[in-house]
C-alpha cells in the first residue's frame, strides 16, 4: 500500500504542476512540443489545465484512503497515462507535435503499467 500511496503522490503532483503550467503559461506549454499559440489553443489548454489541477487534488485525496479508493484511482490514472500517451503519439505521427513531445509520451506509459501493476497488485492483497 506504501508503493501505491507514493505513486498517489507523484501523479497528484505531476497533474498538479502540469495543469497550473497550463493555466499560468499556455503559450510556452504549446511552444514546448512546437504548437502555435492562438487564442483558440490558449483557452482550450487553460481549459484542460483546471481539469488537471482538479484531478490532482482528488487523486491526493485518496492517499491513506481503504484499498478500493485506492485501486479505483489508480486505474483511473493507468487509463489517464496510457491513452493520453497514444494521444500524443498519434500527434506526433501525423506531424502535429514535435520530436519533444516523446520523452513524454514514453514516461507517461511508464506511470501507467505502474498504476496498472499496482492496482493489480493491491486487487491481490485485498481479496
Amino acid at each position: 500500500m506504501r508503493s501505491a500511496n507514493v505513486l498517489l503522490g507523484l501523479s497528484s503532483a505531476l497533474l498538479v504542476g502540469t495543469g497550473a503550467a497550463y493555466v499560468l503559461v499556455p503559450g510556452a506549454m504549446l511552444g514546448i512540443v512546437d504548437i502555435e499559440a492562438t487564442s483558440t489553443s490558449v483557452f482550450l489548454l487553460r481549459t484542460e489545465g483546471v481539469a488537471l489541477v482538479c484531478a490532482g487534488i482528488f487523486v491526493l485525496s485518496a492517499i491513506g484512503r481503504p484499498d478500493r479508493a485506492v485501486l479505483i484511482v489508480l486505474v483511473g490514472l493507468a487509463a489517464y497515462y496510457v491513452f493520453s500517451s497514444v494521444i500524443d503519439l498519434m500527434a506526433w505521427t501525423d506531424g502535429v507535435v514535435g520530436d519533444i513531445s516523446l520523452p513524454s509520451v514514453f514516461v507517461r506509459l511508464v506511470l501507467g503499467v505502474v498504476c496498472a501493476l499496482s492496482a493489480l497488485r493491491l486487487r491481490a492483497t485485498a481479496t
